[in-house]
């Protein structure tokens, strides 16, 4: 009797151990990337291995220290954010601990720190990218904070000068000088017609002081021979003179239409210097960097591991696992089997359908397990009672 009492006692401790594996993966249904787990329930051997007798080999009770990941997909969920990040296949991020140590989770909440690092939210351990070698190395923006400005040395111009108008000014005329800086110039035409040809004094200006001027001239409403672009030396003020020409396109016309002239810039080659405006990965993994000047940059690639040994994983906390497998970790980058999604989070794998089920299993267990160790209790008791009174 005495030893029901303590086979029955590892069914509570064990059913017990199954409640709070249930605890565990409701209270965390909520989690992203979170991997549910359940007990590996095992009979405990308790007699004499080998012996002839089979009644004199007795159970032990229960075994539940073991238990079992499951590694299934949950439903991904759009969140809007351009830094959330889930995986669509089987696959896992990597992250780093300061350590060295790696580990690995299906959780996708990223940011990017004071430092310029990529981590993970919350937890803060560096994300890992792939290099062109294979090798492994932290996610950071070291050299793409900003985007470089670039002074302007060719100005598109298009529409129609009218042949029967004296004159047309383009006001502002935005120019960037070397360091990015934005001067806004005036660009006035004015007309000298004679010889059968349309002749044009174009002249280049910054808040009045007059900064170069060049000739244009036009046949039968087109430019003029090798004349279509123009070269003007511009002093800008407070900073290095720089060389820019005038392009006129297949669009620069001088039709007679008027006073009216639609000649316009189409666009230009200088920009300013330009800070970071948006973060993003497509869907390989690649980091996409837009810049406040419109220009853009792509970064490292992220790096992937195809873990599916559930049994060398070990939960280590805020979705992360570590792995102890002896088989090295496969390390990649996204493909046609394994596609990262933008804005968006894995959520946890729990079914809470299968964990009521399972939590009505423990309860009836720890129930029965109760009521063995009651009944060995009373059985003991009448055994005293027996004995006190001879």
């Amino acid at each position: 009797m005495i030893d029901s009492i303590f086979i029955a006692m590892s069914g509570l401790r064990g059913h017990q151990r199954g409640l709070d594996v249930i605890s565990h993966n409701v209270a965390n249904m909520n989690t992203p990337g979170f991997k549910g787990s359940s007990v590996d329930f095992a009979d405990v051997f308790g007699g004499e291995p080998g012996g002839d007798d089979p009644g004199a080999s007795a159970g032990g009770g229960l075994d539940a220290s073991r238990t079992t990941l499951d590694l299934r997909a949950g439903e991904l969920q759009r969140t809007g954010r351009d830094l959330d990040l889930a995986l669509e296949g089987e696959g896992y991020f990597v992250f780093r601990e300061a350590s060295g140590a790696l580990r690995y989770g299906r959780g996708g909440g990223v940011e990017f720190d004071a430092a310029g690092r990529l981590v993970g939210r919350g937890h803060g351990l560096e994300v890992m990218a792939r290099q062109a070698d294979g090798t492994l190395a932290p996610l950071r923006l070291d050299g793409l904070r900003s985007s470089a400005p670039k002074a302007t040395h060719e100005i598109r111009l298009s529409g129609n000068l009218s042949s029967t108008a004296g004159e047309h000014a383009i006001d502002p005329l935005p120019v960037y000088d070397r360091l990015g800086g934005l001067h806004k110039l005036r660009l006035a035409f004015t007309r000298d017609a004679g010889g059968g040809f349309e002749r044009w004094t174009v002249h280049a200006s910054e808040a009045g002081r007059e900064l170069d001027a060049a000739r244009l001239e036009f046949v039968g409403g087109r430019p003029l021979g090798g004349a279509s672009t123009l070269r003007l030396s511009l002093g800008l003020a407070q900073a290095e003179a720089i060389d820019v020409d005038l392009v006129f396109g297949s669009e620069a016309t001088s039709f007679s239409s008027g006073t009216t002239s639609t000649l316009a810039v189409e666009g230009q080659d200088g920009r300013a210097a330009g800070t970071i405006s948006g973060l993003r990965f497509d869907p390989t993994g690649r980091l996409e960097i837009a810049y406040s000047n419109g220009q853009s940059a792509e970064g490292a690639q992220l790096a992937l591991a195809g873990l599916r040994d559930a049994a060398a994983m070990r939960p280590v906390g805020d979705g992360l696992f570590a792995y102890g497998g002896a088989v090295p970790v496969p390390v990649r980058t996204a493909g046609e089997d394994l596609r990262v999604a933008g804005q968006s989070l894995e959520l946890s794998n729990v079914d809470l359908t299968r964990e009521f089920g399972a939590l009505i299993l423990m309860q009836r267990g720890y129930q029965a397990s109760s009521q063995v160790i009651g009944t060995a209790n009373e059985m003991l008791q009448q055994l005293f009672e027996l004995g006190s009174r001879r």
